[in-house]
């Protein structure tokens, strides 16, 4: 990533982008929903960037000066590495208005605010695929570490980090251009977020397929070294014999919260068309209770705790881009689904409490869905959109 930008430019083009980004899509629902103690409201939402290329796949972070930092895919949908080119908006007012879109590099799908031992406090993120190390054995693994500082002008700096599995990955075929050029490479991705752990370390999701799975298993890997090496802590959930009411995949793109209690919650993908899972922790990680279901459809589920103590959680697929909520806290049950977008999305979300009982929900419009666009479609666009919310 360049260091430097001209100043001139720079502002020239969050004018321009700021302008644009008041725009509000008609096909945006409008809605609230009001029961027992929650009042739900959808508000405004905000164009954050657009391409006439891949743009999608979005997830949203605040730096640690209070800005926003939305994050998106702008290669194919595969999981090569070479595919996992991503760029970054960045909003110094809450998200109303987005700065232009800016080149970072490669994806990162984990990512947490925190101190590093300098004392500066930067956006860590580890990237989405691995590799085997040393090559051939798939074991201990290699990946790469983004640390993102604040400001217009945002810095990245890459380290690469080790990953250790407690017995050796499968491996898959990848499409690593898009045009069916095979390699094959582990079969294990990290996902969903980064979070401290109570004696001061950092934890994160992964999900794929280790020797003998037949379907994906999730598990908590561990690091006591500020992110640069991870170690299996546990599996979060493994399907042996397939659940009532799963898709084709397993148990995968966890999504990992800490509840107000202190246990950890993790909510579980099983396939496009199939029944999220949901699991807790009582001991930090340690161990995990057996998987129930949420009674809910959904892909990459993204769960949060708000300031007032209800859990959030955002999903979509079949259905449209949607938030559902647990008005005690706990996720035991969940109420007030809310559609946010219907049109065609890969309904991959993010979201964050920017003000007390406020949301902003970030998510695509892809009109062609996993197509480029066309060249004859000359006006077509696909678009990253942010969605406040509401919720007294």
């Amino acid at each position: 990533m360049n260091k430097q930008g001209k100043a001139v430019a720079v502002l020239l083009a969050l004018f321009a982008f700021a302008a644009a980004s008041l725009r509000v899509s008609p096909s945006h629902a409008q809605t609230a929903q009001s029961a027992g103690e929650l009042n739900v409201k959808i508000a405004e939402s905000v164009l954050i960037t657009s391409s006439r290329g891949y743009c999608w796949f979005p997830n949203i972070y605040r730096l640690s000066d209070g800005e926003l930092f939305v994050q998106m895919g702008l290669g194919p949908d595969t999981t090569a590495p070479e595919s996992s080119f991503a760029a970054f908006c960045v909003s110094n007012d809450g998200g109303k208005t987005w700065g232009p879109r800016v080149s970072e590099g490669p994806l990162f799908s984990a990512g947490l605010l925190t101190r590093f031992p300098t004392g500066e406090r930067k956006l860590m993120g580890v990237g989405f695929r691995l590799f085997a190390f040393p090559q051939g054995q798939s074991r201990n693994l290699e990946g790469m570490m983004t640390e993102i500082s604040d400001g217009w002008n945002v810095i990245t700096h890459r380290r690469g980090i080790r990953v250790t599995l407690p017995e050796p990955a499968q491996w898959e075929p990848v499409d690593r251009s898009n045009g069916g050029v095979l390699a094959e490479l582990p079969a294990v991705v990290f996902c969903g977020c980064i979070l401290k752990s109570r004696d001061g370390g950092l934890l994160v999701p992964m999900y794929g397929k280790l020797v003998g799975d037949k379907y994906d298993r999730s598990f908590l890997m561990k690091s006591m070294d500020g992110g640069l090496h991870w170690s299996y802590l546990s599996t979060i959930a493994k399907v042996d014999m397939p659940w009532p009411g799963m898709g084709n995949e397993g148990a995968n793109e966890p999504g990992l919260a800490r509840l107000a209690d202190g246990r950890l919650i993790c909510l579980l993908r099983t396939g496009s068309d199939g029944l999220m899972y949901q699991t807790w922790s009582a001991d930090d990680g340690k161990t995990w209770e057996t998987p129930v279901s949420t009674g809910v459809k959904g892909v990459a589920p993204q769960v949060g705790l708000l300031s007032s103590g209800v859990l959030a959680c955002t999903y979509g697929r079949p259905g449209p881009v949607s938030i559902m909520f647990s008005l005690d806290g706990t996720g035991k049950t969940w109420t007030h689904h809310t559609p946010i977008f219907q049109e065609m999305s890969t309904r991959y979300t993010g979201f964050l409490e920017v003000a007390p009982h406020r949301l902003l929900v970030v998510y695509d419009h892809v009109p062609y869905g996993w197509k480029p666009i066309p060249p004859s479609d000359t006006s077509s666009r696909n678009e990253i959109y942010g969605t406040f919310i509401d919720v007294q």
